[in-house]
């Protein structure tokens, strides 16, 4: 099996040496770009472009995750579309959803509703861009 080393980063970390990472043997970089939705808690995390930006200039492989919160299907949507606005003409690989926040419902059967209702609007968003191609986030 082959190990492919990452690291995920947010404002918890500060300012980071991404070509220190990079000498570590690191391949990619996973940033925090948001949480929440634009009519909820609205968050960025404040460096999230810096650490594009850094990790980038570094030669890593760059991604970013959306902190997930959502309480229905439709605030999960609210999400998406929040994390969409924020990564705008980022040059970025994959996206990823953190789900692990405390206050998420632990009715498996919702919550696997709102993360596919999330997803489900990622992909409506690529299928718009581009119906054949696969979505790269560069937009």
């Amino acid at each position: 099996m082959v190990e492919i080393k990452g690291v995920d980063v947010a404002r918890y970390q500060g300012d980071i040496d991404f070509k220190k990472v990079k000498d570590a043997g690191y391949k990619f970089m996973i940033a925090k770009a948001t949480e929440g939705s634009e009519a909820g808690s609205r968050i960025v995390d404040p460096y999230f472009k810096k650490n594009i930006a850094g990790a980038k200039a570094a030669g890593l492989a760059v991604h970013a995750y959306h902190f997930f919160r959502g309480v229905s299907e439709a605030d999960a949507r609210a999400e998406a579309q929040w994390l969409l606005k924020n990564i705008k003409g980022l040059p970025l690989g994959y996206l990823f959803a953190d789900v692990e926040a405390g206050t998420l419902t632990s009715d498996r059967a919702k919550l696997t509703a709102y993360v596919n209702a999330f997803l489900d609007e990622l992909a409506v968003y690529c299928h718009r861009k581009s119906p054949v191609m696969p979505c790269f986030w560069d937009t």
